[in-house]
């Protein structure tokens, strides 16, 4: 991890960011310097087809060794796809939900996908605030789907469309 001044861009220093066996997913910074960061999940799957990653919360401050705030958080959909019995592929699923979250001073506000709210979380891992979307449903229709399914077949099947997606879309 680098920190940058604010003003000048100079390094103020380096440090290694230990959280697991792999480095973090997705980093966000509070104003106050605060590092926070989600792991990459469960990233393998031993069946083929759709799943759901598990996520942890953690941050560091300082120098001190990165702090769990909150673990089993539900992550990303996931699909993966195996040829002749082998896992060869592993992405995130077209329409699927996935975690993200922005720093404060104060804690974290995080949102899953799971239903209409984004949560404030404390630094002890402690929700403290819910705010409820009031907007019309955001889930994912049949008449989406056919609209977007729809848009890539005219992207897709026009003279400039490379052969085999050509093909591909009729």
């Amino acid at each position: 991890m680098t920190v940058l001044d604010g003003q000048s861009g100079e390094v103020i220093r380096n440090y290694p960011v230990l959280p697991g066996k792999r480095p973090p997913r997705r980093i966000r910074c509070s104003p106050t310097g605060r590092v926070v960061f989600s792991d990459w999940g469960n990233t393998q799957r031993e069946l083929p087809g759709p799943y759901r990653w598990e996520n942890s919360l953690s941050f560091i401050d300082g120098d001190e060794p990165a702090t769990v705030f909150r673990d089993g958080i539900p992550g990303e959909d996931r699909v993966q796809y195996f040829e002749d019995g082998v896992p060869v592929a592993n992405g995130p699923r077209a329409w699927g939900r996935y975690v993200d979250f922005a720093a404060t001073d104060d804690g974290v506000w995080m949102g899953t996908g799971d239903d209409d709210a984004v949560e404030f979380i404390d630094w002890a891992g402690t929700t403290t605030h819910r705010i409820w979307w009031m907007g019309p449903d955001p889930a994912v229709t049949e008449e989406h789907m056919g609209a977007y399914r729809a848009s890539n077949r005219a992207r897709f099947s026009g003279p400039n469309a490379r052969p085999p997606l050509r093909e591909l879309v009729g």
